[in-house]
C-alpha cells in the first residue's frame, strides 16, 4: 500500500516539474511522505529536481539587506542564495536603538575579521554579551533575523508570579515553511515570556529547546543552561530552517534523547513537552503513536496550535487533540497579544 502510494505522490510531483523555478521542493508534503521511505534521496534524478530542499539539495538562503540597516525584521522581504564558502549573517548595531544588517558573507566575518573584535567573538547557540556591532552567523536558510522581544508583551506587573514547578520542560518547535521565519520568531519570543515566569535552576525548573521540520534540531538539553540570564541569551539566537513537519520525529527525539539521565533529566521533577505546530503533521498515525509513547514515560504533552488555527473542533487542529495530555491544547488566535496564552501555558506546566 506505501508502494502505491509513493508511485502516487511521485506521479504527481512530475507532472507538476516546470524548469527555471526557486530552489524548492515541487510539493512539501509529497515530497515529506516520500522522503519516509529509506534511501529516497539516494536517486539522484529526484533529490536534484523534485525534492531539492528536503534532500539538502538547495543552496543556503538568507536575509539579505545589506547596504542599509533596518530597524525591524520584517522591514528586509529581500533574500539570496548564498555562495560556497557563506553563510547567513546578521550584524546587529546598537546604541539608543537597534538596527541590522542581513546579508550572505564570507565565513570569515564569523570570526571577527574587520569589525574590531577577534575570533573569540563568534556569536553562535550561546550567548555572548552585545557589543556596538555584535556578528551572528547561522547555517539555516533565512536564519539570519533579529529575535526581538515583541511590542505587545504585556508590561511584568499583569503576568503571574514567577513559578517554581520543579518541572524539566522541553519546548518543541515546528520551523516548517508554513509557519515562515516571522511567526516563527513571535513563537520564540512567547517561550521567552514563559521562560521568564519559571524558576531555572538545576534544583529548580530546567528548559531543553528542539525544533524539528523533517529531522529534530536539538539546540539545547535540560542541563545545557542553568540560570535565566544564560538561558534567556541563548533564545536570542535561535536559527530558522523550513520543511515539511515531521511532529512524530521530534517526540521520538524526545522520548529516547531528551528525557534521558546525561541530558539532565531529573527523576524528582515532572516532565512537560511543549509543542508549537501550525497544523498536520506529514504522519498522523505515526505522530499519534509516538505522543502515546512519550505519555507513557510519564511525560506531560501541551500543544499549543499557531497561526491561523480556528478551534479545537477543525480538522487541522484535531491533532492537536489527539497529541496532547488531557485537557492540555491550546489554540492561539493571534501571536500578537499573547498575554492570555503565557498565563495559560504557565498554569499548565505547573500542574
Amino acid at each position: 500500500m506505501e508502494t502505491i502510494v509513493s508511485l502516487i505522490v511521485l506521479t504527481a510531483l512530475l507532472v507538476k516539474a516546470t524548469s527555471g523555478q526557486i530552489c524548492a521542493d515541487l510539493d512539501t508534503t509529497g515530497c515529506g511522505l516520500l522522503a519516509a521511505q529509506p534511501g529516497f534521496c539516494a536517486n539522484s534524478s529526484l533529490s536534484n529536481s523534485i525534492c531539492k530542499r528536503t534532500c539538502g539539495k538547495c543552496p543556503l538562503t538568507c536575509f539579505h539587506c545589506p547596504k542599509q540597516p533596518v530597524l525591524h525584521a520584517q522591514d528586509c522581504n529581500t533574500t539570496q542564495q548564498c555562495a560556497t564558502g557563506e553563510m547567513c549573517v546578521l550584524r546587529t548595531l546598537s546604541g539608543n536603538h537597534y538596527e541590522y544588517l542581513m546579508s550572505c558573507d564570507d565565513t570569515k566575518y564569523c570570526n571577527g575579521f574587520g569589525f574590531g573584535f577577534g575570533a573569540g567573538a563568534l556569536i553562535g547557540r550561546r550567548y555572548v554579551e552585545p557589543r556596538d556591532i555584535n556578528v551572528h552567523c547561522c547555517d539555516g536558510d533565512l536564519c539570519n533575523v533579529p529575535n526581538y522581544v515583541a511590542t505587545t508583551t504585556p508590561a511584568p506587573t499583569t503576568l503571574p508570579p514567577i513559578h517554581s514547578c520543579n518541572k524539566d520542560v522541553i519546548f518543541v518547535v515546528d520551523e516548517s515553511n508554513t509557519i515562515g521565519p516571522v511567526d516563527f520568531r513571535k513563537v520564540i519570543d512567547l517561550i521567552r515570556a514563559i521562560v521568564t515566569r519559571l524558576d531555572i535552576g538545576v534544583n529548580r525548573d530546567q528548559v531543553a529547546l528542539l525544533l524539528y521540520d523533517m529531522t529534530p534540531h536539538i539546540q539545547w538539553y535540560l542541563n545545557d543552561y542553568t540560570t535565566k540570564a544564560s538561558l534567556l541569551g541563548a533564545l536570542s539566537y535561535v536559527p530558522y530552517h523550513n520543511g515539511s513537519s515531521r511532529t512524530d520525529l521530534a517526540l521520538k527525539f524526545v522520548r529516547e534523547n531528551v528525557t534521558v539521565y546525561q541530558h539532565g533529566d531529573r527523576p524528582s521533577a515532572g516532565n512537560v513537552a511543549v509543542l508549537f505546530t501550525d497544523g498536520l503533521s506529514v504522519n498522523h498515525q505515526s505522530t499519534v503513536k509516538e505522543a502515546t509513547a512519550l505519555k507513557q514515560t510519564n511525560t506531560t504533552i501541551i500543544t499549543v496550535g499557531v497561526h491561523n488555527l480556528a478551534n479545537l473542533q477543525s480538522h487541522s487542529t484535531q491533532e492537536l487533540v489527539d497529541i496532547a495530555t488531557q485537557n492540555k491544547a491550546v489554540v492561539l488566535k493571534s501571536l500578537g497579544d499573547t498575554r492570555d496564552a503565557i498565563m495559560k501555558i504557565v498554569e499548565m506546566i505547573c500542574t
